[in-house]
């Protein structure tokens, strides 16, 4: 997780000094007018530029390890779902493998020995060579003895106690005995010698080992970076294996190899992901070149004589410089491939190029059988068999699969229930044997060689590819913009894209990290979009100033009104009391009329009384009045 936070703070960093170099120093209305090209123009440039700080920085750890996590996933992905299947081979040729596993079975028949029996080794080998197989990798450390001529003498060891007369215990002097004569043996039985490879097990020279073994898988990861130089634990076959080679020397044969079983194991999680091609050591304080297992192992199948192979394996040795007085040297960097047989053209390089490519799972129980789908031929060939050791391991094994002819053996163990109990290891496909590591080991490099990146393999037309898909990302972001857009479809293109690149690389061999420079293509675009949003309201702000002032000229004509209205209501107040005042005269007015009025009617009413007194006065005169008219 940090790897990847450092990584999207590295781009988003990037991608934000662009754009502000874009939008703010480059003048670029007078150079690029158009705004839909000026958006085009920017997008691809800073694709080019993130691509191109990817290949300044691809050996950096950081990088390396997100890079691995994305491989990792792609492999975890492509696995199919039947358990006994494997990913399409690409090189039908290459032969298949048995694994003659030492498991926790086998070992508990043989009363968990302390070392593996060297005469149950000498079985296995032997029944490998009887059914023809095309070449033997034995995976099991042969360096110590059984048992000493002093730790014979120890209480805890009386019941295995030396003959009189051998220099080792009987176990280690079959297989010495075995592997010294092992020419005449194959011409007495008329069986065809297939080579053997046995690994050599190494120490550090420095004081400090556990400190060089843990750096071992760090720095092996970088060039121009200091690596130990080991030197090799010689074994107690050392002597059988120079006799058995002497034996064919006059005829251009190798019969017995030692090869290096070294691998790399990432520093921030642990796992296993990387193979030394060859390395430098010290060998009887000579300074020599040793090859892998998977190495030589290829060698072996990709030449046709044994002389081609000879001048393969010498080919190390003339091409590096080597030197026992140093601790560490600093590995340089080949200008050119190895041709190592008719297809492997190598160069031993460290980043994506040593990266094991992990197609054959661990399944805990034995046997089991790996297959593919040819689709030429639409059958399913074997590529691994996974048998147990407990009945081979026999002097004379009865009712056994032998079918190893022209077949890659290993034998091995897996015996030890977990890490740190045995030669157990985490891959990107989960935890597995050492002897699985070696087999997938020599897989990856039959199939696919060393893994390549765009920039290696036809790297014209990968340049090509990646900058047309860089333009055509742009270009839709382009005339489709809007921040939610981009994210979303920018998005989907990733991983509409992400099956082409698996489909590459199981293909191929080709790892095409495309991703990155389209994401900050679209990190690119969304910062365009979000700038020209906050752009376009400042502008509206500022086309709304002018606005503002107007209202503040009228909010101040308001006032003035207000101001105006205010007066008005003080001088309508004085009217009202000077109303309120008339309004009391009138009232005192009303009153006096009221009371005048009172008294008139008064009068009134004593006028009419006086009225109807003179009436009544009157009628009797005007009756007398009447009487004398008439």
């Amino acid at each position: 997780m940090l790897q990847w936070f450092i990584l999207g703070a590295i781009m988003f960093f990037v991608v934000f000094i662009f754009h502000c170099f874009w939008e703010y120093v480059v003048p670029h209305k007078f150079i690029i007018k158009h705004p839909y090209k000026n958006k085009f123009i920017s997008g691809v440039l800073v694709g080019l530029i993130i691509e191109g700080l990817l290949l300044l920085s691809h050996n950096q750890r950081w990088l390396m390890d997100i890079e691995d996590a994305s491989m990792d996933f792609v492999m975890q992905a492509k696995q199919p779902i039947q358990e006994d299947y494997i990913p399409s081979r690409q090189n039908k040729s290459a032969p298949p493998f048995v694994l003659l596993d030492i498991d926790e079975k086998t070992y508990e028949s043989w009363d968990y020995p302390s070392i593996t029996p060297r005469n149950r080794v000498k079985n296995l080998i032997d029944a490998a060579v009887r059914a023809k197989a095309k070449v033997i990798v034995v995976d099991i450390n042969l360096s110590k003895e059984s048992l000493t001529a002093d730790e014979a003498k120890m209480p805890q060891f009386q019941g295995l106690k030396l003959q009189e007369g051998l220099p080792r215990h009987p176990y280690d002097q079959e297989l010495y005995s075995y592997v010294a004569n092992y020419p005449d043996y194959c011409k007495q039985e008329n069986l065809r010698c297939p080579p053997i490879i046995i690994v050599r097990d190494f120490h550090f020279t420095e004081k400090d080992s556990s400190l060089r073994r843990k750096e071992l898988g760090v720095l092996g990861a970088f060039h121009s970076k200091p690596e130990p130089i080991l030197k090799a634990r010689l074994s107690f076959l050392e002597k059988a294996v120079t006799q058995a080679n002497e034996k064919g020397k006059e005829q251009g044969i190798t019969y017995i190899y030692w090869a290096s079983p070294l691998f790399i194991k990432s520093f921030y999680d642990g796992l296993l992901r990387r193979w030394w091609l060859w390395h430098p050591i010290c060998e009887n304080d000579s300074p020599t070149v040793i090859p892998s297992v998977q190495l030589l192992t290829a060698i072996l199948v990709d030449n046709d004589t044994p002389q081609d192979v000879q001048a393969k394996v010498g080919e190390l040795n003339k091409r590096f410089k080597k030197s026992c007085d140093a601790e560490s040297y600093v590995p340089e960097p080949l200008h050119d491939h190895i041709n190592f047989g008719k297809t492997l053209r190598l160069t031993g390089e460290k980043g994506v190029n040593s990266r094991i490519f992990f197609q054959l799972r661990w399944l805990p129980s034995l046997p089991y059988f790996l297959k593919d789908y040819n689709q030429e031929t639409g059958k399913s060939d074997f590529v691994l068999k996974v048998l147990s050791a407990k009945d081979y391991a026999e002097s004379s094994p009865q009712n056994v699969d032998l079918d190893f002819e022209d077949k890659i053996v290993v034998i091995g163990g897996s015996h030890g229930s977990h890490i740190g109990d045995g030669d157990w290891h985490v891959t990107p496909l989960g935890v597995m044997p050492g002897d699985m590591v070696v087999i997938n080991a020599i897989h990856s490099l039959l199939q696919y060689g060393e893994l390549k990146t765009l920039q290696e393999e036809r790297w014209l037309f990968n340049a090509i590819l990646l900058m047309s898909m860089i333009a055509i990302v742009s270009l839709i972001f382009t005339f489709f913009g809007g921040f939610w857009v981009v994210a979303f479809f920018g998005t989907a293109i990733i991983f509409g894209i992400l099956p082409f690149s698996i489909k590459w690389l199981f293909e191929n061999g080709v790892w095409f990290g495309f991703a990155l420079p389209l994401m900050a293509v679209q990190l690119h675009h969304i910062a365009a979009d979000l700038h020209k949003e906050k752009k376009h309201e400042k502008e509206k702000t500022l086309n709304d100033v002018p606005m503002i002032g107007e209202l503040k000229e009228v909010s101040e004509q308001n006032k003035q009104i207000v101001a105006s209205l205010k007066t008005v209501g003080e001088q309508n107040q004085l009217l009202i009391y000077d109303l309120r005042g008339f309004v009391e005269q009138n009232q005192q007015v009303i009153v006096t009329l009221q009371q005048v009025c009172e008294q008139n009617s008064q009068i009134v009413s004593e006028i009419k009384t006086l009225s109807e007194q003179d009436q009544e006065v009157t009628r009797p005169r005007s009756k007398n009045c009447l009487k004398g008219i008439t």
